[in-house]
């Protein structure tokens, strides 16, 4: 079973802040994988590169329980190891901010989901909430490789 939409930071459980045991809640729900939101809706660089580094630290700290879904055959691990598979996500591509090319560093890095626009601009398109209809910006228009 995945569950498409889950908490952000997914780190939390490794410190002190999940004091109703939620990691023990989510792993014991029947949910083999989640998406993960890592960095926020509005996140800059350095927090999505720390949400990512928290994340990492999960899998490491917390093996019997976690691991980072990379690839397919991962929903499958996830289920016959009754762990739990993390899709690293962003809402957002504001972590990019103008730099396309970190696509390719987040994706070396774990990051399987990147929406192009969210609720306000991003700087690959407009948002539904701020009322645009621009629709892609001229970063968002790139095509790797492509300048």
């Amino acid at each position: 079973m995945l569950d498409g939409n889950m908490l952000a930071e997914i780190g939390f459980p490794i410190s002190n802040d999940d004091p109703a045991g939620v990691t023990k809640l989510i792993v014991g729900s029947g949910v083999n994988v989640v998406k993960a939101t890592l960095g926020g809706p509005q996140g800059n660089f350095e927090q999505a590169v720390a949400a990512i580094a928290k994340a990492e630290l999960l899998m490491e700290k917390q093996p019997e329980a976690f691991f980072k879904v990379q690839r397919a055959a991962d929903f499958d691990r996830a289920k016959n190891e009754g762990k739990l598979g993390v899709i690293y996500s962003f809402e957002s591509p504001n972590m990019l901010e103008d730099k396309i090319d970190r696509i390719e560093l987040f994706r070396s890095l774990g990051v399987r989901v990147m929406q192009l626009t969210y609720n306000h601009r991003t700087p690959l398109g407009c948002g539904c909430l701020d009322g645009d209809t621009d629709g892609l910006t001229d970063l968002g228009r790139q095509r790797r490789g492509q300048r």
